[in-house]
């Protein structure tokens, strides 16, 4: 009964994490789930594997959304949106190391 409440108090810590990181998903966090039907089942491995903590496993959850996503898109759409990350990037350059899109010691490339 215990590994049943940590497994489903991981899961609620991970979906709020999500829902925060993937707030503008198109049609809403709702429509997450009904997209991505398998996304518990992830979360559930990620609590069963042990050692990743909740905040690891919304991260890998929602690259795992958005680069789905984003191959979805049409080549013009993914190219544009590129070069506006680069644009953004640039940006977070210009204003220099007290904002930083990647943590200190993590390459850009």
């Amino acid at each position: 009964m215990a590994g049943f409440l940590a497994r489903r108090k991981f899961r609620n810590e991970v979906t709020a994490r999500l829902n925060a990181m993937l707030l503008f998903y198109p049609g809403g966090v709702k429509n997450l789930a009904r997209n991505y039907p398998n996304l518990g089942a992830a979360i559930d491995g990620h609590f069963d594997k042990g050692g990743i903590s909740q905040g690891h496993s919304a991260v890998m959850v929602a690259a795992s959304v958005i680069a789905n996503e984003f191959e979805a898109l049409s080549p013009g759409d993914r190219d544009a949106i590129w070069r506006q990350l680069v644009a953004l990037h640039s940006d977070f350059d210009r204003l220099g190391p007290a904002v930083r899109l990647a943590p200190a010691g993590v390459s850009d490339q």
